[in-house]
């Protein structure tokens, strides 16, 4: 990994930089449509130019929601027709996902932010989950 560099001026905090969440869009074969594949290119050129790290949310997003499918990936639309934003249950997993990736990079970040170890154990297995909140 490359060094953090350019910390945080009043905190002296590392910065991260995270690729976006995927859209919860699907081809007909079943695979995600990667339409934010412009915005992923750009955060990690971006990261890598102060020497930053990055967390792939969207890599991590594409492939949860790949294994869960449309059908169950739907159940964390905001509404019925936005693939985009998300519901409470869906905050939930997917700030989950966030939490586990910060803390892949160091205990620096695991003291801040802990997973749900059921969440987390469904998004490893690829199994879908609808927490109540």
């Amino acid at each position: 990994p490359l060094p953090l560099h350019f910390p945080h001026p009043t905190t002296n905090a590392p910065q991260v930089f995270v690729t976006p969440l995927s859209r919860r869009k699907y081809n007909t074969d079943g695979t995600i449509k990667l339409d934010l594949a412009d915005q992923v290119a750009a955060t990690i050129v971006a990261a890598g130019s102060i020497k930053a790290r990055y967390i792939d949310l969207n890599k991590g997003s594409v492939t949860y929601l790949e294994a869960i499918g449309l059908e169950n990936a739907t159940k964390y639309n905001l509404n019925a027709d936005d693939f985009t934003h998300l519901n409470a249950a869906g905050s939930v997993v997917f700030g989950n996902l966030v939490s586990g990736l910060l803390g892949r990079l160091g205990k620096q970040f695991r003291e801040y932010t802990v997973e749900d170890a059921t969440i987390a154990a469904a998004i490893a297995a690829g199994e879908f989950i609808l927490p109540s909140v």
